[in-house]
């Protein structure tokens, strides 16, 4: 009997062991599809803008002059480039 006993629970543990494994397995394969969802990117091959607008690329500076709105350094420069052309 105690031996019949011994046996059920030791099945028993066994059987709660796979149980675990197999949810670690299932949550591992879950963060990896979470993973890989998140690091692909689509990227087009194509830009729907072909250049400056017409509206805009008309526009000139003033000789000698920079542009007068708030704007970072870099972007001043790119405005400027872009207009002088």
């Amino acid at each position: 009997m105690v031996l019949l006993l011994l046996l059920l629970l030791l099945v028993l543990m066994m059987m709660m062991m796979m149980m675990m494994m197999m949810m670690m397995m299932m949550m591992m394969m879950m963060m990896m599809m979470m993973m890989m969802m998140m690091t692909v990117q689509v990227v087009p091959q194509f830009t729907v803008f072909s250049g400056m607008l017409p509206h805009i690329a008309h526009l000139k500076l003033k000789p000698g002059v920079s542009p007068s709105f708030f704007m970072h350094d870099e972007l001043k420069m790119v405005c400027t480039a872009f207009c002088q052309q």
